[in-house]
């Protein structure tokens, strides 16, 4: 008895990439069928990849004026597939959004500048769903883009002095109040609907409540910080015993008052509350990053000799989806550039189950290499090495082909030392530190001081050229890393995957200046034409 296609394809979806090899096994019929369900993940494994420079207009080198700061811009993928990419200019005090799209007859990209959103900001910091700047007395939301997906020219300010966070919730606004988290009475928070300009007030005293309950006798919070996704306010904290993390359903401000004096109580639900022990892999994220998605919020951690370690959290009832992010073969130019820099940037696709990440900015601003990832099983779809205008690229090219960026060096034991680590005694490194990068060379592995816990150790103790003696709790390169680095820490990677145009966007954005790269990977390049 045979399956119909439509069945027979909905039983595949319930497989991984592992269990594909499997699947095609079976039948003809199921591995035509287990193609189709696939394809749009096995595309992404396309060894023809170009990397072209996206030309911004008008985006000149300048000094930043004024004493005015910024901190990189904002790219976020549209609904159509197109790419929006914003950045601020100290000169004029603007935000300057730009339209990016991918013809789909000759993959060549259309750059198209919006109106400028200008606004007296003296500090600027951006992320996936737009740009926060502050002001003399007031704060102003830049969101990325608007209702039906295209480029935003809309702008929310709000008086800094009456709220403590602004997040970004879909097409909402989230102002929580001035409070003491785990001491106030009452907390208290405002909705704005960002189009309408209309307002709700919500009361967050019930999330608190639900979080503080799972708390154990004798128990400390080690970290904490608040996040948004398209629906939910999100509070998440790590203590010694467990991760925890609490989600708040947001009402929709559409119908709300014209302004925060004349805003009337909404609901706002407590979605849930929930707690992750030592051993969960939630619970090994001692400093996770955060990233929302859609209704989702992605933590990870640090980059690994391991890999990374990815948890995607679902807004609405806290199911996590975990995975060990494999790591790149380590004779290509990602897993040298992820070993001695870091992640750069990562996006994440729900809706295929793609996870990608793009390495930090080198000095000159090459492409960066990228790697892309199935969430589920946590296997390599796809690498690039990044070179510019390159019809065609062998899995594995080599950094010294490119850029000095990751050539060999003395100063360096290579990925795994004799002793598990990637100094020994006597190298020159840099130490990441409440100062910023400080020079020094390492004196001692498997540091421990005597008051320490039995079995706890340091990888590194560093003598620095100041005559400082520190250590370095993790052998990660963002806190330790090779003396006189080719990273340029002036620029910030943003990463965007679209899987609807299958391309991947990179923006190489300077944290001072209206300056920087964008690079595009088209994937469904054909290195035959």
């Amino acid at each position: 008895m045979s399956l119909s296609d439509e069945l027979l394809q909905r039983c595949l979806l319930f497989s991984d990439l592992l269990q594909l090899p499997s699947c095609s096994a079976v039948s003809r019929q199921w591995q035509l069928e287990a193609s189709a369900v696939f394809a749009p993940l096995l595309v992404w494994r396309n060894t023809g990849v170009s990397c072209t420079s996206v030309l911004i207009p008008s985006w000149p080198s300048v000094k930043t004026c004024g004493g005015i700061r910024r901190s990189c811009g904002s790219i976020a993928e549209l609904d159509d597939g197109a790419f929006s990419l914003m950045v601020a200019a100290p000169a004029d005090r603007a935000v300057r959004t730009f339209r990016i799209d991918v013809s789909e007859t000759d993959r060549q990209s259309e750059v198209l500048e919006l109106e400028a959103r200008r606004w007296p900001y003296r500090f600027v910091t951006g992320g996936s769903g737009g740009m926060v700047a502050h002001g003399a007395q007031a704060i102003t939301f830049f969101p990325a883009s608007t209702v039906g997906g295209v480029p935003s020219n809309t702008i929310c300010t709000v008086d800094k002095r009456s709220w403590k966070n602004i997040l970004c919730c879909g097409d909402q606004v989230f102002l929580l109040h001035e409070s003491t988290w785990w001491k106030d009475e009452q907390l208290l928070a405002d909705v704005v609907d960002m189009h309408r300009n209309t307002w709700v007030k919500i009361e967050v005293t019930p999330l608190r409540d639900q979080i503080s309950a799972l708390f154990e006798a004798g128990e400390h919070i080690e970290r904490q910080a608040v996040s948004a996704t398209s629906d939910h306010f999100i509070f998440h904290l790590k203590t010694t015993h467990a991760m925890m993390v609490g989600a708040l359903r947001l009402p929709s401000a559409a119908h709300g008052a014209a302004s925060p004096s004349l805003a009337e109580w909404a609901t706002a639900s407590v979605s849930f509350a929930k707690r992750w022990p030592i051993g969960h892999p939630m619970a090994e994220l001692n400093e996770p990053n955060e990233m929302p998605v859609d209704d989702s919020l992605l933590l990870h951690g640090s980059w690994e000799r391991s890999g990374l370690l990815v948890c995607l959290v679902h807004s609405a009832n806290g199911d996590v989806v975990s995975c060990q992010l494999k790591p790149p073969a380590e004779s290509g130019l990602a897993y040298r550039s992820f070993s001695g820099g870091g992640i750069g940037s990562l996006s994440l696709s729900i809706a295929t189950g793609l996870v990608c990440a793009c390495g930090s900015a080198q000095r000159g601003l090459p492409p960066p290499p990228i790697v892309i990832w199935d969430l589920l099983t946590g296997i390599v779809i796809s690498e690039c090495d990044g070179i510019e205008a390159a019809p065609t690229l062998s899995p594995h090219r080599s950094a010294l082909d490119s850029t000095e960026a990751l050539e060999s060096s003395d100063d360096e034991d290579g990925p795994l030392g004799d002793h598990g680590l990637r100094f020994g005694v006597g190298k020159r490194v840099e130490c990441n530190t409440v100062d910023g990068w400080v020079s020094g060379r390492i004196i001692a592995l498997n540091y421990r001081e005597d008051d320490w816990e039995p079995g706890v150790h340091a990888p590194y103790q560093i003598r620095c050229e100041d005559g400082a003696l520190i250590f370095a709790p993790a052998d990660v390169p963002q806190l330790v890393r090779k003396n006189s680095s080719i990273y340029d820490q002036s620029f910030q990677a943003q990463v965007v995957l679209s899987p609807k145009r299958g391309t991947v966007l990179v923006g190489l954005l300077h944290e001072l200046n209206e300056d920087g790269k964008v690079y595009l990977y088209d994937f469904r390049h054909d290195s035959s034409s």
